[in-house]
Parts: structure tokens; C-alpha cells; sequence
């Protein structure tokens, strides 16, 4: 586990005191974020199987694409040692 984290995390808290013990409170609920980080990557598509063949193909994989773009996000907001 490293020590970064999003200020995303802390944007809705207003003092400095508030922010380091939630920052705190994030960085020590390590195996919470690890399984978490774990679920999210096995949900993850890793590629979008090509059929051409159906008429709604380009849909799809529009759709597949912007579900990982999501996770992706979402992993990258964890603080994650990657």
C-alpha cells in the first residue's frame, strides 16, 4: 500500500485536521481496497470479443469499452500500490 491518495477522497472535508484523519482513516482500511482493487479487475472485460456478424456489434463493444474506461477510473481513484 503506498501513502498516495486522490484528493478526491478529502475535496468534501474543509480543514486540514478533518482531511489528514480521513486520509488516515482510507490509507489504514488496506485489505478493504485490495479486495476491492481485486473485484473490480476480475470484472473487468479484457477484450471485447469481435462478431461482426450482428448489426449491433459497434454498440457493444461502445458499450464494453466505456464499461472498463469506468473501472479504470475507479482503480485509479483506489489507493493502490500498482
Amino acid at each position: 500500500m503506498t501513502k498516495r491518495l486522490s484528493t478526491m477522497w478529502t475535496s468534501h472535508l474543509n480543514s486540514e485536521e478533518e482531511k489528514d484523519k480521513f486520509r488516515e482513516y482510507i490509507l489504514n482500511s488496506t485489505s478493504l481496497w485490495e479486495r476491492l482493487g481485486q473485484i473490480i479487475e476480475e470484472k473487468a472485460p479484457k477484450t471485447v470479443p469481435k462478431d461482426y456478424d450482428k448489426g449491433s456489434w459497434a454498440y457493444y463493444q461502445a458499450d464494453q469499452l466505456g464499461y472498463q474506461r469506468a473501472l479504470n477510473d475507479i482503480l485509479m481513484v483506489l489507493p493502490l500500490d500498482k
